[in-house]
Order: C-alpha cells, then sequence, then structure tokens
C-alpha cells in the first residue's frame, strides 16, 4: 500500500499540482490585494460607494428582513474585477508569449549531419 502511495506521490503530476495550488493560493492574496486595495477604492472614488450590500428588496422597514440582494451584488461586482484583472494580467501576457514561441521569425537549419544525409540522397537520385 505503500508503496504504490510512494509511486503516485512521487510522480510529476502529483507534485505539479501541489506546486501549483499553493502558487495559486498566494497568487490568489495578490489578486484580492489588487481588488480591496486597489481597483475598489477607484471605483469608489469614481462611482461612490462600492459597497452594496446595504440593497434589500421587500424589506417594510430597516433591518426587517427582505431579500438581501446587495451582498449578491457586492460578490458579483468583485467576481467581474477579478475576471478582469486575471484577464489583463495573466491572459492577455501569456497569450503573447505563446504566439511569440508559436511563430518564430526564422526557420531554424537543420544540423549538419542532417544536411549531409540530404546531400547524399540528392546525389544518389541524380546517378539513377
Amino acid at each position: 500500500m505503500f508503496k504504490g502511495f510512494r509511486t503516485f506521490i512521487s510522480r510529476g503530476n502529483a507534485i505539479e499540482l501541489a506546486v501549483g495550488v499553493i502558487i495559486g493560493g498566494a497568487f490568489g492574496r495578490v489578486v484580492n490585494s489588487l481588488v480591496a486595495d486597489v481597483i475598489m477604492p477607484v471605483i469608489g472614488r469614481v462611482f461612490g460607494e462600492p459597497d452594496f450590500s446595504r440593497i434589500v428588496l421587500f424589506a417594510s422597514a430597516p433591518d426587517s428582513g427582505g431579500i438581501d440582494l446587495g451582498q449578491l451584488l457586492t460578490a458579483i461586482t468583485n467576481l467581474l474585477i477579478v475576471g478582469f484583472a486575471l484577464y489583463l494580467t495573466i491572459i492577455l501576457p501569456m497569450n503573447a508569449l505563446r504566439k511569440k514561441q508559436d511563430d518564430p521569425a526564422l526557420p531554424a537549419e537543420p544540423p549538419r549531419d542532417i544536411q549531409l544525409l540530404t546531400e547524399i540522397r540528392d546525389l544518389l537520385a541524380k546517378q539513377d
């Protein structure tokens, strides 16, 4: 049982997943800080208070219950801002990097042994 577990853990996939989870957690804190400390204050200056938590539907009096729509609107707004921040900071640069890697400017020259074999093939074809 332990031998199988050791084999499973020592595979690259499990270790890469663990590293990804750790990096993802750290990156999540960075993105949350970006949203809470940088983007939301700017939105607050432009549009007023960026907290919708006080919006309640069907409440006859304050604190009398009703549908707490404000928390949902705040969560949706935060999701959209985090998604946009991730798109700008991760997706766009990664797409540019992939495009640069997939579209090399100059084709690579084949190794010298391949060039020699190609010349030998061409010479043999001329002899026939």
